[in-house]
């Protein structure tokens, strides 16, 4: 639950408690019952209030801690891709670059049995002449 929706059901159900607090005391036999009832319910209420207080305070560090860790996670699955994408690049720009330290051409002119897929690679693929 967000801490908002947390704290609009607090306060929803502080105004009822308050509003029942605020009801005249019920009279017995003609006379008002003893306001420590009233001071009796008041301090349920505050205890009721400040462990629910505690209650967020707990979630909220937790809700934070997993917030952390799921952005962590989130930058760890990109880093991976990213790497699986370098790795691919560069791999076949190694291929790449012994295809052309041997010549796509054979020694008598004629072409190599070199692959379209290689061939295509060997058009496509930026590399550094050393």
């Amino acid at each position: 639950m967000e801490l908002s929706a947390l704290t609009t059901d607090v306060s929803l159900q502080e105004k009822a408690n308050l509003h029942a607090l605020e009801k005249p005391n019920s009279v017995h036999g003609g006379v008002k019952t003893h306001s420590s009832r009233s001071s009796s319910r008041r301090s349920e209420l505050i205890a009721l209030k400040q462990a629910e207080a505690e209650s967020a305070k707990i979630k909220l560090k937790y809700t934070q801690q997993e917030a952390a860790l799921l952005k962590q996670k989130a930058e760890s699955e990109a880093n991976l891709q990213v790497l699986s994408q370098q790795k691919a690049f560069e791999a076949d720009a190694a291929e790449v670059k012994v295809l052309q330290e041997h010549d796509v051409e054979g020694s008598d002119g004629s072409e190599s049995h070199v692959t379209t897929d290689i061939k295509f690679k060997l058009q496509t693929l930026p590399f550094k002449k050393s």
